[in-house]
C-alpha cells in the first residue's frame, strides 16, 4: 500500500509544487531577483496543471462530503476575500488572497482524495518520506555553496554566497530532523535510505544550531521532549543517546563566543528590551482595532500593510497568525485557529504524539514568519501536514475496510506498511 501512494499522480505532482517553492528561492539568489516573475509564472502554470489532473480523477460524491472541516474551511476563504476590499490597496491585497487560495484549495482537496485512498496514518508517513526528501536540498546546497563544518554562524552577513538565508537552513534542518525521525520509527527503513537519514540527521542538527533560527530550535527542543516522553517505538538507551547528542551539540555551541546561539541570545535580550519588532507590529495592530471596534469583526483587510504609519520595523506581521487575525477580523481569526491550530493539536494528543513530531515546526514556525502565500518557504509543508492532523475520520460507506482498520487508532500501527 505504501508503494501505491508513493506512485499515485496526484501525491507526486502536490509534492513537485512544493518542491518547486524551493527551486524559486534558489534560482533567485543564483541567478538574481530579477528572475523571481519568471519562476513564479512556471510555478504558477504547473499550478494549475496539477489542478487540473486532480479534477479529471476526483470523484463526485468526495465534494460533497463534509470531511477535513469542509464548510468551515470554504468560509474562510469565502470571508478572506471580502476582507480584501478594506485593503488601502485592493489591487494588491486580491492579488495576495489569490496566492493563498488556490494553493490551498488545490492542497485541501488533493489531501482529502490521498485519504480517502490511502487512509490518514499511511498519507502522513509518505508526506513525511517526501518532505524530508525536499527539505533535505536546503541542506545540501549549504555545502555546494561553500559552506563547511567549521562554520559556528551563518546568521546575518555570515550567510552570504549561499544558495538560502539562514533561517532557510534552520526551517530545513527542523523539518528534515523530525520527518527523518517520523519516518524512521513508523516505516524502519533500511539500506541507503537510512544511513541517509542519519548522516544528514546529524548534518541537520549542526546546522540548525550555527543557522540562530530561534523558531526552529524552539520546534526541535519542543519535539525532543516529547519524542522523549512520548514515542513508544524508541527504546529508552536511543532516547538517551539522541538526547545527550543534542545536549553535548549545544553545549559545545554555547561555549563558542562568537556562535549563532550567543549572539540570537544576545539579540533576543536586546529586543526584549527595545522591542521584538513582531510585537510591535502585533501592538500597533491593536491600537487601530482600540480606535474603531468594528476592526475586530471585519478587520483591516488581509494583506493590508498600508495602515501602519511607521515601516521602518517590517514590511509585513512576520506572523502568518497575526495575517489572518489583523487582516480578517477576530471571527475569521477563530474560524482559523479551529480548524488549523486546535483541531490538528486536539488530534495530535489523542492519536499521534506517540508516533509523529512533524506537528511541532508546522505550529510553531509561521507565528515567527508570515506563511501565508504559495510561493512561502514552507506553505506547502505547514497546510499539507495542519489539514492531515485535522482529519476528521471517514465514514464506512467511502472507504473499504482495509482503510477502515488504518484510520482505527487502536488497530492503525499495523497497517500501513
Amino acid at each position: 500500500m505504501y508503494k501505491k501512494i508513493t506512485r499515485d499522480r496526484n501525491f507526486i505532482l502536490l509534492n513537485i509544487n512544493a518542491l518547486l517553492v524551493l527551486v524559486s528561492y534558489a534560482t533567485a539568489f543564483l541567478l538574481g531577483f530579477y528572475m523571481i516573475p519568471y519562476v513564479k509564472i512556471i510555478r504558477t502554470a504547473f499550478l494549475f496543471l496539477s489542478i487540473i489532473l486532480l479534477l479529471k480523477e476526483y470523484p463526485s460524491d468526495l465534494f460533497k462530503y463534509n470531511s477535513l472541516h469542509q464548510n468551515k474551511v470554504i468560509w474562510i476563504i469565502l470571508l478572506l476575500f471580502l476582507t480584501t476590499f478594506l485593503s488601502g490597496n485592493i489591487i494588491f491585497s486580491i492579488n495576495r488572497t489569490f496566492t493563498f487560495v488556490v494553493p490551498f484549495v488545490y492542497i485541501f482537496f488533493n489531501v482529502k482524495l490521498l485519504v480517502k485512498k490511502y487512509g490518514q496514518k499511511l498519507t502522513l508517513i509518505a508526506f513525511c518520506s517526501s518532505m524530508n526528501y525536499i527539505y533535505l536540498i536546503p541542506i545540501i546546497s549549504f555545502f555546494l555553496s561553500g559552506g563547511n563544518l567549521g562554520l559556528n554562524n551563518i546568521y546575518g552577513s555570515a550567510e552570504d554566497g549561499f544558495i538560502f538565508v539562514s533561517n532557510h537552513f534552520g526551517w530545513s534542518s527542523a523539518i528534515f530532523l523530525l520527518t527523518a525521525m517520523d519516518y524512521h520509527f513508523n516505516f524502519r527503513p533500511e539500506g541507503f535510505r537510512k544511513k541517509l537519514l542519519i548522516l544528514f540527521g546529524l548534518i541537520s542538527m549542526y546546522l540548525l544550531l550555527i543557522s540562530g533560527s530561534r523558531s526552529a530550535l524552539l520546534s526541535v527542543g519542543l519535539a525532543a521532549i516529547f519524542f522523549f516522553l512520548y514515542n513508544k517505538k524508541a527504546n529508552t538507551v536511543s532516547k538517551l543517546v539522541l538526547v545527550l547528542m543534542i545536549f553535548a551539540f549545544t553545549t559545545f555551541y554555547i561555549g563558542v563566543e562568537s556562535s549563532a546561539l550567543n549572539e540570537r541570545y544576545d539579540v533576543s535580550i536586546e529586543q526584549a528590551e527595545e522591542g521584538e519588532s513582531r510585537l510591535v507590529m502585533m501592538n500597533a495592530g491593536l491600537e487601530l482595532f482600540s480606535r474603531d471596534p468594528t476592526n475586530w469583526i471585519f478587520g483591516l483587510g488581509l494583506f493590508n500593510y498600508d495602515v501602519f504609519e511607521n515601516k521602518n520595523i517590517l514590511e509585513s506581521y512576520h506572523n502568518s497568525y497575526f495575517e489572518i487575525l489583523f487582516g480578517g477580523g477576530v471571527f475569521i481569526f477563530l474560524l482559523f485557529f479551529i480548524v488549523f491550530v486546535y483541531q490538528p493539536l486536539k488530534n495530535y494528543f489523542l492519536y499521534f504524539k506517540n508516533n509523529f513530531l512533524i506537528i511541532f515546526p508546522i505550529m510553531i514556525i509561521p507565528f515567527f514568519e508570515s506563511n501565508l502565500t504559495g510561493g512561502q518557504f514552507l506553505f506547502y509543508p505547514w497546510f499539507i501536514f495542519s489539514i492531515l492532523f485535522s482529519v476528521k475520520r471517514f465514514k464506512p460507506k467511502l472507504v473499504n475496510n482495509n482503510l477502515i482498520h488504518q484510520n482505527s487508532p487502536q488497530r492503525e500501527s499495523n497497517n500501513y506498511c
